[in-house]
């Protein structure tokens, strides 16, 4: 299935948690789609609507949701509770990952900010 057919896909309940973001993240979303991963990291996941979404159009994918907030991570398993999609969520540190090195098919962040990401470099658990 193309790209473009897996985005259409979005029902109306989850276009309307993701609001604008549907609008902002195409592209994105078209590299880890077209990829086909079957795990999936965002790291600085905030609201978590990149990861819902990423599992709505990748449902076979194991797709992990990292935010060092755990309020923020909490808020991410309503969301994908809501969404009725399965997101696995961790609360740690983008510096300290807690996962073994190649553990992830794709790794991505639709938020982190710039000096947290000079500092990291490229990371090894993807």
């Amino acid at each position: 299935m193309r790209f473009t057919e897996r985005y259409k896909e979005v029902p109306d309940d989850l276009a309307w948690h993701l609001g604008a973001y549907l609008r902002n993240a195409p592209y994105l979303l078209h590299w880890i789609v077209t990829s086909d991963p079957l795990s999936v990291l965002e790291v600085g996941a905030g609201t978590g609507r990149a990861s819902v979404l990423v599992k709505r159009l990748l449902p076979q994918a194991r797709v992990v949701a990292l935010d060092i907030d755990p309020q923020v991570c909490e808020t991410i398993k309503e969301l994908a509770r809501r969404c009725q999609v399965e997101v696995e969520v961790c609360c740690a540190d983008l510096l300290e990952l807690p996962f073994p090195d190649r553990s992830f098919d794709t790794c991505f962040s639709a938020g982190v900010r710039v000096s947290a990401c000079f500092r990291v470099g490229r990371a090894r658990e993807c």
